[in-house]
């Protein structure tokens, strides 16, 4: 009885940590798997999914792919087994996050809208003590990430239709993981003035209740704008975010982070940072195996090469980012990178008048 207990304390502890100190804090990850050890006691099937579910948030967000696919798995397996639907919900929100990391945008789609499909408002109430958001918020908020790389006008929609759901669910935390992922989506699309309003939405709401690793995503993206914006503290306040993100434990979306430094670097007359920058973020999707980002690093690099005069080399890296952009139907980068093809082949014509 007395292990019991101590696992449903550890379960409502890890959700609470998770707030506070970030998905990945080394707190989060210790409080998780004492739940693991304990779960054999009580009702196995159900704490051992919760415990799944909380080591899922901190394997993911320190980017570790692998270990997070394997722990969606065997969460889905517990799931199917408790016919619950809630865990079914939970189940289809780790498979769709899984997807969209490794650059499969299809079928992160369908599994977050499968989920969604399975989301049952009666349950909220228990969603937010078990699994410390609502689950309808992370699945909408990450379908506006889909949609958005997909070149879907709605994911705009779909960003703002995540924060209403967080506000009917009166839940701070979900509230903040919706703003954080609104901004995001709007920087994808280059909408720097709706990204700057939810960024500091994210940050007042942040700072006022100890989310850190919200704080530090937040100063990421405020210091991107203000980098697009031709402020000089724009850099720098990325970096601060960067730091701050990183304390948490985190290492998800770094390359992403990386992209937004070369453009920085490359913005400021830096070519060799800014290459600096994107080897380090391949580097970081090599090792993790998250792609959702590589055709626009390999974009940015095609811009540097065309920029000291290698059209050819360019070119060819241009060839490399379009095919992984259409493979993985991220038309939003296509175009991007054909942008940037029609570029050089406008200078070539004109070197030859």
């Amino acid at each position: 009885r007395r292990r019991s207990r101590e696992l449903s304390l550890r379960l409502l502890l890890g959700v609470r940590l998770q707030a506070i100190h970030g998905f990945a804090a080394v707190s989060v990850e210790a409080a998780f798997s004492r739940a693991m050890e304990l779960s054999a006691e009580g009702d196995p099937d159900r704490d051992r999914l919760l415990a799944h579910w909380g080591l899922f948030g901190c394997h993911v967000v320190r980017a570790n792919l692998v270990a997070a696919a394997g722990l969606t798995e065997s969460l889905a397996e517990l799931a199917h087994r408790l016919d619950q639907g809630l865990a079914r919900v939970a189940a289809g929100y780790m498979l769709g996050v899984t997807s969209f990391y490794r650059g499969e945008l299809g079928a992160a789609r369908s599994a977050l809208n499968e989920a969604l499909d399975l989301w049952d408002t009666a349950d909220r109430d228990e969603c937010l003590l078990l699994y410390g958001h609502d689950l309808s918020v992370g699945i909408t908020a990450y379908l506006g990430w889909v949609l958005a790389l997909q070149g879907d006008p709605t994911a705009g929609s779909a960003a703002a239709r995540a924060i209403e759901l967080g506000r009917d669910a009166a839940d701070p935390f979900s509230i903040a993981y919706a703003t954080t992922f609104a901004a995001q989506t709007h920087l994808f699309r280059d909408d720097l003035a709706e990204a700057k309003g939810y960024a500091l939405a994210t940050k007042a709401m942040a700072f006022e209740r100890g989310y850190a690793q919200w704080q530090g995503q937040a100063d990421i993206q405020l210091g991107h704008i203000a980098e697009r914006q031709h402020r000089s503290a724009g850099m720098t306040a990325m970096q601060q975010g960067l730091d701050q993100y990183v304390s948490t434990g985190a290492a998800l979306a770094l390359p992403y982070t990386r992209a937004f430094l070369a453009e920085a670097h490359t913005a400021r007359g830096e070519p060799e940072q800014a290459a600096a920058m994107i080897r380090q973020g391949l580097s970081e999707t090599a090792l993790s195996g998250e792609h959702y980002y590589d055709a626009e690093l390999l974009r940015l690099d095609a811009e540097l090469s065309a920029d000291r005069g290698d059209a050819l080399a360019a070119l060819e890296t241009l060839k490399h980012a379009r095919v992984l952009a259409d493979t993985q139907g991220a038309c939003l980068l296509a175009e991007k990178i054909e942008l940037v093809r029609e570029r050089i082949d406008a200078d070539n014509w004109s070197k030859h008048e």
